[in-house]
C-alpha cells in the first residue's frame, strides 16, 4: 500500500500517567506539539520520530470509507473522498492513547449539529482537544453551557458552581448569541474562558475590577495559547482572535464543522 513519511511524537509525564501519542503527516504540526509539552512542568519527555504512514490521496473512496468506519469518523458513508480524508487524519491526529500495546483513535469533530445536546457535546470535545494542546491535559473538567449572553462572547465562573455526588466544577458558558460564529472563533472564545480557568487553578491574577479588565498576566498566558489579544481602556486585553497557529492546530485536531444554532432577539415568552 501506498505509504508517506510522517511523525510520531510521545509524551512520557512523571506521575506516571499513560503516554500521549500523536502521528503527524506536517512535521511542523509535529514541532509545534513538541514545543507546547516540552518543559512542562508535569512532563518527563518528549520524544519526535520518523513513521510511515497509508497515503491516503492515493486510496479508492471505498478504500477510505473502509478506514473512516473503523476510525468513526461521523457520517463516513455519505461523505466526498475530500471530506473521508479529512475526517480519516483527523482520527489520526486529534487524541492518540497508548495502552495494552495499542493505539484508539478519537473520535473526530466533523459533524454539523442541529440539537442543542450536540451543540455541548461538540464544544466538551474541542474543550478536551484545547486542554490537550494548550494545557497539556492540566485543566479540571468544566461544565460547558450555552446560555443567553448578548454582551460577551462567554464566561468562566470564578467559583465551582455546579456539584454531582462526588465533585464540584466550574462552568463555562458560551453566548448562546454567538455561537454559530466561524468555528475558530468559537473555540479561541472558549480558550479565552480556559486561560481564565488555568489563571483560577495556578493562583495568577488576570482580571481586576470584578473581573472585566483583562490585564498583563491574562494576556500573556492567552498569547502563549496563539490568540491575538486587542487592548481597549475599558475592558484591557480582552477581545481576543486565533492566529493562524490556532486555526491549523484546530483543523489538524479536527475540529472542521459548523454549529448552525443561533439563539436570536428573544421575543414574548409566555410562562
Amino acid at each position: 500500500m501506498n505509504s508517506v513519511r510522517g511523525y510520531r511524537v510521545t509524551v512520557k509525564f512523571k506521575d506516571g500517567t499513560k503516554d500521549m501519542v500523536y502521528e503527524y503527516r506536517n512535521e511542523d504540526i509535529a514541532d509545534s506539539v513538541v514545543r507546547t509539552y516540552r518543559g512542562h512542568s508535569s512532563v518527563l519527555n518528549v520524544k519526535k520520530e520518523k513513521l510511515e504512514i497509508t497515503d491516503l490521496d492515493k486510496m479508492t473512496s471505498k478504500e477510505l470509507k473502509k478506514i473512516a468506519k473503523e476510525h468513526k469518523v461521523a457520517n463516513w458513508w455519505n461523505l466526498s473522498k475530500a471530506n473521508l480524508i479529512k475526517g480519516i487524519e483527523a482520527a489520526r491526529i486529534g487524541n492518540f492513547e497508548a495502552g495494552d500495546g495499542e493505539i484508539q483513535p478519537a473520535e473526530a469533530v466533523n459533524r454539523e449539529p442541529v440539537k442543542m445536546s450536540e451543540v455541548i457535546e461538540v464544544l466538551e470535545n474541542i474543550f478536551d482537544k484545547l486542554n490537550m494542546l494548550y494545557f497539556c491535559n492540566s485543566l479540571p473538567k468544566a461544565v460547558i453551557t450555552v446560555q443567553s449572553a448578548p454582551h460577551a462572547y462567554g464566561h468562566c465562573s470564578v467559583e465551582k458552581i455546579w456539584e454531582t455526588d462526588s465533585t464540584v466544577m466550574y462552568e463555562i458558558n458560551l453566548s448562546a448569541e454567538f455561537i454559530n460564529r466561524p468555528i475558530k472563533d468559537t473555540a479561541a472564545a472558549l480558550c479565552h474562558e480556559m486561560v481564565h480557568l488555568y489563571c483560577l487553578e495556578k493562583g495568577i491574577a488576570d482580571t481586576s475590577q470584578k473581573g472585566r479588565y483583562h490585564n498583563k498576566n491574562f494576556k500573556a498566558e492567552a498569547e502563549a495559547r496563539n490568540l491575538i489579544l486587542t487592548y481597549d481602556r475599558t475592558n484591557g486585553y480582552s477581545q481576543t482572535e486565533p492566529t493562524e497557529t490556532f486555526t491549523t492546530k484546530l483543523a489538524e485536531a479536527g475540529i472542521d464543522m459548523t454549529i448552525n444554532l443561533v439563539r436570536t432577539v428573544p421575543a414574548k415568552i409566555m410562562y
